[in-house]
């Protein structure tokens, strides 16, 4: 089976915080199924954030996941308009992708 993962927060293991998708996924996997998350590029849980320079997306491979992640805007503190306009950002970025993905 085939299972995609939606968490704008969603995180990885070198990123620190917000595992639990990352964790889901692992599992299906050791269960044999293919697993895909796709998440924002910044979150203010994570520790580290994945920096996309020059394109609106990246692919990456951890741990059998495939991730795509979804550039979006980078913020301080944990609610301000920036965090709005990325939320945003991230919905009709995802909106766009999941038309490609069909």
């Amino acid at each position: 089976m085939k299972i995609l993962i939606i968490s704008q927060y969603a995180g990885a293991p070198e990123m620190g915080m917000v595992l639990r998708n990352h964790n889901w996924a692992s599992e299906f996997i050791r269960l044999g199924h293919q697993c895909t998350i796709i998440a924002a590029s910044y979150s203010h849980y994570r520790q580290k954030n994945k920096n996309i320079v020059g394109k609106k997306l990246e692919e990456e491979n951890i741990d059998k996941i495939t991730y795509y992640w979804l550039k979006t805007l980078s913020y301080d503190g944990k609610n301000n308009i920036l965090r709005l306009f990325s939320i945003f950002q991230f919905q009709l970025r995802l909106s766009l992708f999941l038309k490609k993905l069909q």
